[in-house]
């Protein structure tokens, strides 16, 4: 099997979130010489504490009894020491020096010395963000307000949905309306039956005015509002991400770029597009897929049916493609190396899965691993592989022997952990 791939939508927004990190993402792990001790094995979805602290805590988890999804979640430091108790239903990882837990199946937030600092008497609490604390109560319906770190209500529990507050405002809804406050819950965004309202996260000078994303169903419509509610941007049908001086846009069911002054910077000649990043944007036109750069000039010709255009975000060395049923390498300067792997897959830690079919494998295939300077380094002979991206084993690969042996590998495939136990448990349950 192959890392999955969000839609381009979705993943456009999701790589703006997740590139920036991508390569300090560290999966959980102990110093040098040090284990966590027998029957605790770190959450899957453990993570590190605000990099502020001096002190890393690890999340970790314990079953219970035979039942796999009965455990119950703790902290440890970096040499394995438990230092908040196992005690909790579930927790998350710390995040502004606080954790959101879930004890006796209500939520609150501990610190780093497990203090409960908001106690556990909500539906759920996230974390601090901007200041405020979002958590929610649950009276036949859910209702979301937010509280300080005193557990005072600031914004009463009046929205039937609410997200973080992020540079001072909070996207909220009601009644089938989404709308968007500020800390005085003073009505920013007018409440409407929105398809989607997205705060912008961007640094780039031009576009500092540009707050929120609105979309509407009918007319399916997007538009660029400030922190007052006002129109700062052109409508069209989609608008994407402000990348290197442009932004990409749907008009008239054609994609193009336009400048923060709406001035159009390549045509709108394209049936797909992807935002820019080191100088290249991919584009689709009549099924067929390649790379501009920003003066619209084509560097990789438009003619693959496939191509991994993550790959540029992560700032690998090549990126992975497909025309007919050949796949191909393509390096930094467009230049194309043909090879003879049945599937490249994309290059998003560093690592790509490739495949070979082979009667002899349990599943008519065996994938091996290359890494960004397309070298192999783990052979093709599992007929099951995945490269992992986040959680425990960011950066790692699970891999399935022909005799149903489930490990875990490091980069250049040296077997670090052996999981087929725990499969085995997850299968009979």
């Amino acid at each position: 099997m192959f890392l999955s791939i969000k839609p381009l939508a979705l993943l456009s927004i999701a790589l703006l979130f997740s590139t920036s990190s991508l390569a300090s993402t560290l999966r959980c792990q102990l110093d040098k010489g040090y284990e966590l001790p027998e029957g605790i094995e770190f959450a899957e979805h453990c993570s590190k504490t605000d990099m502020d602290y001096d002190d890393i805590l690890w999340l970790v988890t314990k079953q219970q009894d035979a039942n796999v999804s009965d455990k119950t979640y703790g902290f440890v430091n970096n040499q394995g020491k438990v230092v908040i108790p196992l005690k909790f239903d579930y927790a998350e990882g710390f995040v502004n020096g606080l954790s959101s837990v879930s004890l006796d199946y209500s939520w609150g937030l501990i610190d780093i010395e497990g203090r409960m600092i908001i106690p556990n008497q909500y539906e759920y609490v996230s974390g601090l963000s901007d200041g405020l604390i979002r958590a929610s109560v649950f009276d036949g319906n859910s209702r979301y307000g937010y509280l300080n770190l005193q557990n005072e209500i600031v914004i009463p529990f009046e929205y039937s949905y609410a997200e973080d507050f992020y540079n001072g405002y909070a996207i909220v809804s009601n009644n089938g309306k989404t709308g968007v406050i500020d800390k005085d819950n003073n009505i920013v965004v007018p409440m409407m039956p929105y398809k989607y309202i997205m705060h912008i996260y961007s640094d780039e000078p031009e576009t500092k005015d540009w707050q929120f994303r609105v979309a509407t169903y009918d007319p399916p419509r997007v538009a660029i509002l400030n922190n007052k509610g006002e129109r700062v941007f052109p409508i069209y049908q989609i608008i994407g991400f402000f990348k290197e001086g442009v932004v990409d846009v749907k008009k008239d069911g054609k994609w193009g770029f336009v400048n923060s002054d709406n001035h159009t910077k390549i045509d709108f000649i394209y049936d797909e597009v992807f935002q820019f990043y080191d100088g290249k944007a991919w584009v689709l036109k009549e099924g067929k897929q390649g790379f501009i750069n920003l003066k619209g000039e084509i560097i990789t010709p438009i003619i693959y049916d496939h191509i991994s255009f993550t790959n540029i975000v992560t700032g690998s060395e090549f990126i992975s493609a497909r025309k007919d049923d050949t796949y191909y390498l393509i390096d930094r300067q467009g230049d194309e190396i043909k090879t003879d792997y049945d599937k490249i897959d994309s290059f998003i830690t560093g690592l790509a899965p490739v495949m070979k079919a082979n009667p002899n494998s349990p599943t008519g295939e065996y994938y091996g691993v290359l890494n960004d300077s397309g070298e192999l380094v783990i052979p093709l002979k599992y007929p099951s592989l995945s490269v992992e991206y986040g959680g425990q084993y960011h950066g790692l690969i699970k891999a399935v022997t022909d005799d149903e042996q489930h490990y875990i590998l490091d980069r250049n495939g040296a077997i670090i952990a052996d999981k087929t136990a725990e499969y085995e448990r997850l299968k009979n349950y």
